[in-house]
């Protein structure tokens, strides 16, 4: 991605911040820990990484649409809490004749590489993983 579009987005990080926490508010909380109150204070940390991954880019990534595979129960918070983001960092990027194609594909590709591993280390605590409970049951029973 072209460094003057990465300067222009972290120039509207307080913006992209405001968009991005009321569009987590307006919609559905799937869980407890899916409350806006609480993502809030992930969002600087995220868009770090977010920035940092656009500026390192790493190659492609899967599809940012297909996030809900990477979460079986789909209660995963972080499963709106990128979407959101991505949907307000694709909003925001500025308009460019020929690039903005390539701009879109490099952005969802960094959000990607982030929400991936996020999403992937909070499902693998997930007690409503399929595997950990297959794997927790002999152990439970044989303990009683």
């Amino acid at each position: 991605m072209q460094p003057a579009i990465i300067r222009v987005l972290a120039e509207r990080r307080p913006c992209l911040r405001r968009r991005w926490e009321a569009a987590l508010r307006a919609g559905r909380v799937s869980s407890p820990l899916a409350n806006p109150d609480t993502l809030v204070f992930m969002m600087d940390w995220t868009l770090d990484r977010v920035f940092a991954a656009l500026e390192n880019d790493g190659g492609p990534a899967r599809p940012g649409g297909d996030r809900q595979s990477l979460c079986p129960c789909g209660l995963n918070p972080l499963l709106a809490y990128f979407e959101a983001l991505e949907t307000v960092l694709l909003a925001e990027l500025p308009p460019g004749p020929d690039e903005t194609e390539p701009a879109r594909a490099a952005l969802r590709g960094a959000v990607a590489r982030v929400a991936d591993r996020e999403i992937a280390a909070f499902c693998a605590v997930c007690q409503r993983r399929p595997a950990l409970a297959q794997a927790l049951a002999p152990a439970c029973s044989r303990s009683r």
